[in-house]
C-alpha cells in the first residue's frame, strides 16, 4: 500500500482493537513489545463484497493506556485508536521501529504521566533518531465530527499508519450501505500525510510537557 490517500472512500473488513485501559498496578517503567497482530485485508468500493479487492497487509500495533507499545517497522504498521497519543518512528537495536505512546484520559492522568516517562527514558538511547507526531493534530476533532455526521453519525476511529519513511493519519468510520451499517466493515473516510517532527521539537511542546 504505497499511498493510502489512493483508498479514500474505500472499505476494508477489519475491526480496530480498542486497546486497554491503564493497569491499576503497572509493571516496570519500560516499553511494551509484543502487542501486535498481523492483518491481511482487501480494499474495495462495495462494503458488501470485498472479494477481489486490492490486498493490504499490515501489522496492527495495539494501544495500551499508560504504556509505550513498540514494534518493528517491517512493511506497513497501523496503530490506534487515537485520541491524543503521540506516535514515533525511531531506530532501535533491531532496526526501524514504531512506538505508540499510550496517553490516558487527560494530560494529568497517571497513565499519561507514566507513558511519557517511559518514552522519555527510551530517548537516552534513541532520541537522535526519533521522529513523531499526534494524528489528532493532523485530522482534528472538528473534521472528525463533520465526517461522523456525513456517515449517519457513526463513531469515527483515528489511526496512524507508517510505511518506510512516510506516515499518515487515517480516519475510519463503520461502513454504511443504503441506510444500514455493514457489520465488521470500515470505510476509509479521510487520509492526511503526517509530517514527523524531531524528538527535540516534540519534547519542547507545551502539550508534551
Amino acid at each position: 500500500m504505497p499511498d493510502p490517500t489512493n483508498f479514500i472512500g474505500q472499505c476494508i473488513s477489519y475491526q480496530i482493537d480498542p486497546g486497554q485501559s491503564a493497569a491499576d498496578n503497572p509493571g516496570p517503567v519500560a516499553p511494551m513489545p509484543g502487542q501486535t497482530t498481523m492483518a491481511a485485508v482487501n480494499v474495495g468500493a462495495d462494503p458488501r463484497n470485498l472479494v477481489g479487492g486490492t490486498p493490504w497487509m499490515f501489522t496492527f500495533l495495539k494501544y495500551c493506556a499508560g504504556e509505550v507499545t513498540t514494534c518493528a517497522l517491517a512493511g506497513g504498521v497501523l496503530t490506534g485508536p487515537m485520541s491524543g497519543c503521540y506516535l514515533f518512528r525511531y531506530q532501535s537495536a533491531g532496526g526501524a521501529s514504531v512506538a505508540h505512546v499510550g496517553t490516558d484520559n487527560t494530560p494529568e492522568s497517571d497513565g499519561t504521566i507514566r507513558a511519557k516517562a517511559v518514552w522519555s527514558g527510551m530517548m537516552g538511547a534513541h532520541g537522535a533518531t526519533a521522529m513523531g507526531e499526534a494524528p489528532t493534530k493532523v485530522i482534528r476533532q472538528d473534521e472528525q465530527i463533520r465526517i461522523a455526521r456525513e456517515n449517519q453519525n457513526q463513531l469515527p476511529k483515528l489511526c496512524g499508519y507508517f510505511e518506510g519513511h512516510n506516515a499518515w493519519a487515517v480516519l475510519f468510520v463503520p461502513a454504511v450501505a443504503g441506510v444500514s451499517v455493514v457489520p465488521g466493515v470500515l470505510r476509509i473516510a479521510a487520509v492526511r500525510p503526517m509530517p514527523l517532527l524531531n524528538w527535540s521539537a516534540v519534547s519542547g511542546m507545551r502539550e508534551w510537557r
